[in-house]
């Protein structure tokens, strides 16, 4: 079950990106092509290795380097590459690898969840105040749309990696019992689930951003 929902989730997360990407073009930019498949077949023809490299690099000076001093730049990179970890192995067992995560991955996965924890309570107190859902704009209304669902996915992502956090503090205490124990395990992999799709939404929805 958890792994349809996730291919589900993901392809419906992807394409409704995508789909929204698409409604937000104007004429030029879509190049007359009026059905919406056409214009993402033809865009993902054209993806090119080296140029998501290029914004790879600039995504990472742009939200890194030159968005935060060098004094808090670690704390992003630590968020970052500890969920990162954590996606990569969590997923790869749950999908791939028959039976639980175990063994050196296992402990790795602990080290990483700590580190994950602490740079996350760290990032919600620097970025909070700067992702309040409803406020006053002067934006246009689809800048303003941008804005809001890019900070409804920071909160998702905060919100889920909290439950992460949480459920995985309570399978360590010996206070549940089994069918306690699984019930906080689904919860551990449903909360990694939102969390990976609303980083994904939150950074697609950020690439271009200045």
């Amino acid at each position: 079950m958890f792994i349809f929902i996730t291919i589900l989730s993901t392809a419906a997360i992807i394409l409704g990106l995508s789909w929204y990407e698409y409604k937000g073009l104007n004429k030029e930019e879509k190049e007359f092509k009026d059905i919406y498949f056409s214009w993402l077949f033809s865009k993902k023809a054209g993806f090119n290795p080296k140029l998501w490299k290029k914004k790879g690099l600039d995504f990472y000076n742009r939200r890194f380097v030159q968005a935060y001093p060098a004094n808090q730049r670690w704390i992003f990179l630590c968020l970052a590459a500890s969920f990162l970890y954590l996606s990569l192995s969590g997923f790869i067992f749950a999908l791939f690898v028959p039976g639980r995560i175990q063994g050196v991955f296992l402990m790795l996965h602990m080290i990483a969840g700590g580190v994950f924890g602490m740079a996350l309570g760290a990032v919600v107190v620097l970025r909070a105040r700067y992702h309040y859902i409803w406020g006053e704009s002067s934006q246009s209304s689809q800048v303003e749309i941008d804005r809001v669902l890019v900070r409804i996915f920071f909160w998702v992502f905060v919100l889920s990696g909290l439950l992460l956090i949480v459920s995985a503090l309570s399978m360590m205490m010996p206070f549940f019992s089994m069918p306690a124990q699984l019930q906080l395990f689904g919860l551990h992999q449903y909360s990694a689930l939102a969390a990976v799709l609303a980083a994904f939404a939150f950074l697609y929805l950020t690439a271009d951003d200045t």
